[in-house]
């Protein structure tokens, strides 16, 4: 396996898919002989142990961390766990009056509905997507007080919503559903030499022990943008293609008439982001976390669903009318 193909796996559960962060400060980490455990095991698909009591577990479209402790009946493992939604808003405005606009991350996955105060209870998503090419950014045509957004387990038919208050009048959001799958669940392991078993993954063989991993260093480069992005979870910084950045905001300068952060040399590097447009970093928007105000379980009524989703996306004869991704919002 090629150094650097581990990251082709791997995938930020929650928020993450539209955070990529780049930092120049690498936890620093070694493997002691107290600590014979810490190292990566598995190929593709595995589980990385930190020194410092953290894990990574990874395969495809999967990458989650979180800690463990070890204790004599074996290794017990807590993975980190998001909130189910998460809302984040910002007052845009250049958006045209009396609109919001959203973007909608995660909400390919599962089975979500979403309610702007007391208009009908629409799909995110139709019943049956598939073709689907983010960022999925989505116009209403007025504001909202109250956002519910609501996922249904179709196998244990139970429903759970979450109330969100515009207190601070934005118009411009980003939602993320955090689906919660089985990765997510405590579990446990046993190493037996240097093979390592783990209750749920990896079959009966287990994962085996790589010795002199020399994908180690970016491994633990993962870590530490993880763990700059966790630690920076109440704020989004996104850029006009709405891709997200970590950056230091007070070398930005607030323009008043756009609400938005700008860096002092706009010029710079010019040509580079003609062409790389989702790298520009020069022009930000900063989305403030909205915190729930209030959960449910109550059973959605069919009669209140919209026939129409929020997000429409298909493969078949029908996809001319599939979602693009249109800018048409920001003039930068």
């Amino acid at each position: 396996m090629k150094k650097g193909n581990i990251a082709l796996h791997l995938k930020w559960v929650g928020i993450l898919l539209f955070c990529c962060f780049m930092v120049n400060n690498i936890f620093a980490q070694t493997k002691t002989g107290e600590k014979k455990h810490v190292g990566r095991y598995g190929g593709n698909d595995g589980i990385c142990l930190f020194e410092d009591g953290q894990f990574l577990l990874y395969g495809y479209a999967t990458a989650v961390f979180g800690n463990y402790h070890v204790e004599n009946d074996g290794i017990h493992f807590y993975p980190d766990r998001r909130d189910l939604f998460e809302v984040y808003g910002h007052y845009n405005p250049q958006l045209e009056a009396e609109h919001s606009r959203w973007n909608f991350v995660g909400f390919e996955e599962g089975t979500t509905f979403v309610r702007y105060d007391e208009d009908s209870i629409h799909r995110v998503f139709n019943e049956g997507a598939n073709c689907f090419s983010g960022p999925f950014i989505k116009s209403w045509p007025h504001g909202a007080t109250i956002v519910s957004l609501t996922e249904r387990n179709n196998e244990e038919l139970t429903f759970k919503t979450w109330h969100f208050e515009n207190k601070d009048a934005c118009n411009d959001f980003i939602a993320v559903y955090n689906e919660v799958r089985e990765q997510h669940k405590d579990f446990r392991g046993m190493l037996e030499g240097n093979i390592l078993k783990l209750s749920n993954y990896g079959g009966d063989e287990g994962y085996t022990k790589r010795e002199d991993d020399q994908e180690w260093d970016d491994i633990l480069a993962l870590k530490a943008e993880y763990a700059s992005f966790r630690d920076f979870g109440d704020v989004i910084l996104s850029n006009p293609h709405h891709r997200s950045f970590q950056r230091d905001i007070s070398s930005y300068k607030l323009d008043i008439s756009t609400n938005q952060y700008i860096l002092p040399d706009t010029l710079g590097n010019e040509d580079y982001y003609r062409d790389s447009p989702y790298q520009d970093d020069r022009f930000l928007r900063k989305y403030d976390k909205i915190y729930v105000a209030k959960k449910s379980t109550d059973e959605i009524e069919s009669g209140k669903v919209a026939l129409s989703s929020i997000i429409y996306t298909v493969c078949d004869e029908d996809a001319e009318d599939s979602y693009r991704y249109d800018s048409e919002f920001e003039s930068e």
